[in-house]
């Protein structure tokens, strides 16, 4: 049995990348709102990083890893969803 047949295994042989640049502006950003209290705002500044990380940044290599699996692009769409719905649940609730 290799490695691959196990989704810890999966996820334990492939990379993906994002740019230190990004991090540190990720970072700061949220460190900005924690010390502002802007929970809030943290949070889904905090969704939209993870979505443009791994949805529209690693697009390719993500849709390349999982297209040619059964469950692949099922469970690409379905975290699309769940941070899209997460996302306008945090911009329309109010305080």
């Amino acid at each position: 049995m290799n490695d691959d047949s196990t989704f810890i295994g999966f996820l334990m042989n492939h990379n993906f990348t994002v740019t230190l640049g990004q991090i540190i502006m990720f970072f700061i950003a949220n460190s900005l709102c924690l010390l502002m209290g802007r929970f809030r705002l943290g949070l889904l500044l905090s969704y939209t990083f993870i979505f443009y990380w791994g949805f529209i940044y690693n697009r390719e290599y993500l849709l390349g890893i999982l297209g040619g699996t059964e469950w692949g692009l099922m469970l690409y769409m379905f975290c699309g969803v769940v941070i899209l719905f997460t996302f306008l649940v945090a911009s329309f609730s109010r305080e």
